[in-house]
């Protein structure tokens, strides 16, 4: 029973996995013109990746049951989008609404990697994920 239960969780993993990429494949070939209203494609990658880091229903919390690919596939996924809506015409004045939300998640992957591993492959491209979310941004601040 458990091998079945984990050939499914892998199966489910897998097509999460799959429907981000595309959703991310869709954002960086989308025409310029049509990418920006469509934006909200980051909320069905964002809504893919919680629901590929769920057994049964309930989150998965523990960073060692989680799987990494999963993760990994979300901040290229995250990166990309990002670019492509760098790369648009509009995107000075448009306003990424879950941009926040984004940083978050790669602050988090980054606070969960261990303090010694800051090579990691999930703190490096958490990194270029938030460069590439922060990129275009005016600093408000004087110092």
């Amino acid at each position: 029973m458990r091998e079945t239960q984990d050939y499914h969780q892998g199966r489910k993993t897998r097509t999460h996995r799959a429907l981000i990429l595309a959703y991310c494949r869709i954002a960086v070939h989308a025409p310029q013109m049509q990418l920006l209203p469509r934006v909200d494609i980051t909320r069905w990658v964002l809504q893919y990746y919680m629901t590929g880091c769920q057994v049964l229903g309930i989150s998965i919390i523990n960073k060692e049951i989680q799987d990494p690919d999963l993760k990994l596939t979300l901040i290229w996924s995250v990166t990309e989008i990002s670019r492509a809506i760098q790369d648009a015409d509009d995107s000075q004045s448009f306003q990424f609404t879950c941009k926040e939300e984004l940083l978050g998640y790669m602050l988090n992957f980054m606070k969960e990697e261990t303090m010694d591993s800051l090579a990691s492959p999930v703190c490096l491209r958490a990194m270029l994920a938030i460069k590439h979310l922060r990129q275009g941004e005016t600093l408000t601040e004087s110092g």
